[in-house]
């Protein structure tokens, strides 16, 4: 996508794709998503986001020209970007030492960890301790935040990892997760009958209601209820946490803002807007 706006974008329409674009398996200087196909999945960065079409081309806005393959599902974090192809191939923009093969894949500010056979590996600086994820080889869900890495396992348990100065985050409460999310000093959960529970620091109450998915930005959690409407919240400054009213069938968070895929197949933004970016 290529929003070339300064300042905030509340709504953003999928953009043509022009050169400069990132299509892999198609024409930069004339493909339309027309001609790619219908919006299938997409991921977002901190400043920009990479939708993946059906034909398994990817467009990227802003800066980034994401990984070089075709993919099924594409993950984006801070400065990189990586997808998963059909085979489980896991291809990132920015090689740091992720495995070649994965089923899942999250990116966060200063990591990433992918789940290969049901063990969890993770890459990355590991200022804070995320680069060590806990052992086992039936964990199905996996999210990188600033600070931690946090996952849930086949049976439905939880954890969070860091260094020990994030035990708040690293305390999970007990019952079963369907779902997890991470983002500086919180973390937030889908339990087995749909609610939110989140804990960690100080943050907004969650909404009530039934939910299927979780996502996080850098302030601001997003979750999709089964109906496919999104509720956001968390800090608001740039309206992060104020989705449009679409039906949604998937969506992704990071950074200060949003993108997800419509039941009507369109891409639609919303949050802050890095100038030069989208």
């Amino acid at each position: 996508m290529l929003w070339l706006l300064a300042g905030c974008l509340l709504l953003a329409e999928p953009p043509e794709i022009v050169a400069g674009a990132s299509i892999f398996g198609g024409d930069t200087a004339s493909a339309t998503p027309e001609e790619l196909g219908e919006p299938l999945q997409v991921g977002v960065g901190y400043s920009d986001a990479c939708v993946v079409y059906d034909s398994g081309a990817i467009a990227c806005s802003g800066y980034t020209k994401g990984p070089e393959g075709i993919f099924v599902d594409i993950e984006g974090g801070l400065f990189d970007y990586c997808g998963i192809t059909a085979d489980n191939e896991l291809i990132c923009e920015d090689d740091k030492g992720g495995p070649s093969e994965a089923e899942s894949v999250d990116i966060g500010e200063s990591g990433a960890c992918a789940i290969k056979d049901g063990a969890l590996k993770c890459w990355g600086s590991n200022t804070f301790g995320v680069a060590d994820p806990p052992s086992g080889s039936s964990w199905v869900r996996v999210a990188v935040g600033t600070f931690n890495g946090c996952a849930v396992s086949e049976s439905g348990s939880a954890k969070c990892w860091s260094d020990d100065s994030r035990d708040d985050v690293n305390d999970v409460p007990s019952g079963d997760y369907l779902d997890i999310a991470t983002a500086d000093f919180t973390a937030c959960g889908i339990r087995d009958d749909g609610t939110i529970r989140c804990w960690g620091s100080s943050l907004e109450p969650a909404p009530s209601g039934s939910y299927v998915a979780i996502e996080a930005g850098e302030y601001h959690y997003c979750a999709l209820r089964d109906d496919g409407d999104v509720k956001c919240w968390g800090d608001d400054d740039y309206q992060q946490s104020s989705p449009p009213g679409d039906s949604f069938e998937s969506f992704d968070s990071g950074g200060l803002g949003n993108c997800g895929i419509t039941t009507d197949h369109e891409v639609k933004c919303w949050g802050k807007v890095e100038e030069g970016e989208w």
